[in-house]
């Protein structure tokens, strides 16, 4: 093999290597730009809060429990239905928040408006119950926000069943 045959071949190598690595760089970045542009919904609940100066919505005198979502994506997304996943001593049941079906509320996520509350009467809830909250959007796509880590989780739901016998 002659110097200028290894040359070309070198020169050939080394821009393969720079055409390799910049591709998939890019493939890299337009996945993780794609998974931006979607929506991701996160829960925040909030206990013990009281409604001042809210009437005629929420009684001055009443403990609420307060579910916050929160769109962290670029999409906007519309919320139609929230629910709450919750363990009883029969079963496992769902409820659903009376807020979903307010007409005046649009509980359209956007980047300007990205979060919406949903409230509930803590008298009587037992939050510690909870499985996780349900989110079901315009797409009819159905999203759980959990509450609790997933190792917790999986724990406090055995103990939970084992304890109110639960299948």
């Amino acid at each position: 093999m002659n110097e200028g045959t290894y040359a070309l071949t070198l020169i050939t190598l080394i821009l393969g290597i720079i055409g390799t690595v910049t591709g998939i760089g890019s493939l890299i970045l337009e996945f993780y730009r794609e998974l931006l542009n979607n929506y991701h919904l996160k829960l925040k609940v909030m206990k013990n809060m009281r409604g001042v100066n809210a009437a005629p919505r929420l009684k001055p005198d009443t403990d609420y429990i307060i579910f916050t979502i929160i769109n962290t994506g670029r999409s906007p997304v519309k919320i139609n239905t929230v629910y709450l996943r919750m363990l009883t001593n029969e079963k496992i049941k769902n409820y659903v928040l009376t807020d979903s079906f307010t007409p005046y509320i649009d509980r359209i996520l956007t980047k300007e408006n990205p979060a919406t509350d949903y409230t509930l009467e803590q008298e009587g809830t037992k939050i510690e119950r909870l499985l996780y909250v349900g989110v079901i959007d315009a797409y009819g796509k159905q999203h759980k926000l959990f509450v609790r880590h997933s190792l917790f989780r999986y724990f406090w739901k055995l103990y939970m069943r084992i304890k109110y016998k639960i299948s």
